[in-house]
């Protein structure tokens, strides 16, 4: 990942993190500069530096770019997609209310079925077995 600060600032920069959804650098600069990730912009990306959110900017047509004060800063950027997180939870919400469902169908059918067996056995019939066929002779 390349990250570079830009108006001829004397400034370091340290990557503590890099992942598909998650930055964090820590930037040192003797003066307010522009730091640019060489990261795709995306609406979605949220940024902080010192906490504090800030504005994503556009650099180059195609990366990401924050203004950072003088000074040691904390930025960190981070993917929040609001679509993907709300479908997330109608999945999972939908996918725990077919489980429950499928599980409370199922479970008086075995009750009942149990049940009856137990009580109302014929003479000489194992309770659960199931009783021979019957032809109906008229």
């Amino acid at each position: 990942p390349l990250v570079l600060v830009t108006n001829q600032t004397q400034a370091q920069v340290r990557i503590l993190k890099f992942a598909a959804h998650r930055i964090e650098l820590e930037v040192e600069a003797s003066a307010p500069a522009v730091v640019v990730v060489s990261q795709a912009f995306y609406p979605a990306w949220r940024a902080t530096v010192d906490g504090r959110a800030t504005p994503i900017l556009r650099a180059n047509h195609a990366f990401q770019a924050l203004q950072v004060p003088a000074g040691r800063s904390q930025v960190k950027l981070e993917y929040c997609d609001r679509w993907f997180q709300t479908g997330s939870v109608v999945s999972l919400t939908t996918l725990l209310a077919c489980a429950v469902m499928g599980w409370r169908r199922r479970r008086p059918e075995l009750d009942q079925g149990a049940a009856a067996a137990l009580e109302h056995p014929s003479a000489g019939e194992v309770p659960g077995a199931s009783a021979p066929p019957t032809t109906d002779q008229r």
